[in-house]
């Protein structure tokens, strides 16, 4: 069984998790983000995956590029850092990585949205909690800066699963009607 999620406590009120934490969870989750979303980039047929997977990369590398210019923080010497192509995650995240790469065709596209729609829920809690009861300011600025985005990435996501799941119309079929013959009534 496991523990309470970030910005929880065991009777679910909200606190941010200590600065460090925070710094190194936004590391983790941007890179995961990124390293799922360019591999979203090579093996999806699906455009409005592709749009969405080059938005995340866009996104999720700005808010990297800004976190280490904030922090000076280095996602290869975090505790539990495990490398992948691109990055280092958590061993969770990693496992989930693999996952992807070894899906093909829909069930990939289903799994990359899947994960990127937990992922979101993740970081969107992480990212408010902070921002309202953190007590590193500079990180309090960035968390109130990214949840905007991060929220509407987790909505974009969210949409397209729904679009996935969606039923396709079938073609449509012409009644067929007999074709007169000349001089006959019909």
């Amino acid at each position: 069984m496991s523990g309470p999620a970030f910005g929880q406590t065991s009777t679910s009120a909200p606190v941010a998790p200590p600065t460090p934490d925070f710094k190194q969870h936004a590391a983790f989750s941007g890179a995961f983000e990124i390293a799922t979303s360019r591999l979203a980039l090579e093996r999806s047929q699906n455009q409005g995956i592709k749009d969405f997977a080059q938005r995340m990369i866009a996104d999720h590398t700005e808010a990297d590029d800004e976190l280490i210019v904030r922090t000076g923080i280095r996602p290869g010497i975090l505790p539990g850092a495990t490398a992948i192509p691109g990055g280092y995650v958590t061993g969770e995240q990693a496992a989930h990585f693999q996952q992807l790469k070894d899906s093909q065709g829909a069930d990939f596209d289903a799994l990359y949205i899947a994960l990127q729609i937990a992922a979101h829920d993740q970081a969107v809690t992480l990212f408010e909690n902070y921002a309202k009861y953190g007590d590193n300011w500079y990180m309090v600025k960035f968390a109130e800066q990214n949840v905007p985005k991060l929220r509407a990435h987790f909505e974009h996501a969210q949409q397209l699963q729904h679009d996935l799941v969606k039923p396709q119309p079938s073609p449509a079929v012409q009644p067929q009607t007999p074709a007169a013959k000349p001089n006959q009534p019909i």
